[in-house]
């Protein structure tokens, strides 16, 4: 994601950023955190595009039982 001055940041910067304002972009690890424990339709949109945006690891930061719905 492009910074305010339209360059790329360094690989060892961290983004952090809505699933929204992030989609259509890529980047090798994806960390998603404080995901919908109570629209599960909401939780698979957000799932895949979190799963389909992250090239090498996805991180889920969540309780188990909202995974094992």
């Amino acid at each position: 994601m492009a910074g305010a001055d339209g360059h790329e940041p360094p690989p060892y910067v961290s983004l952090c950023e809505s699933l929204r304002r992030f989609k259509g972009l890529e980047r090798p690890v994806i960390v998603l955190l404080e995901l919908p424990r109570d629209d599960p339709e909401r939780l698979d949109r957000l799932l895949y595009i979190g799963a389909s945006r992250a090239r090498q690891h996805l991180v889920i930061i969540t309780p188990v039982a909202v995974l094992r719905r």
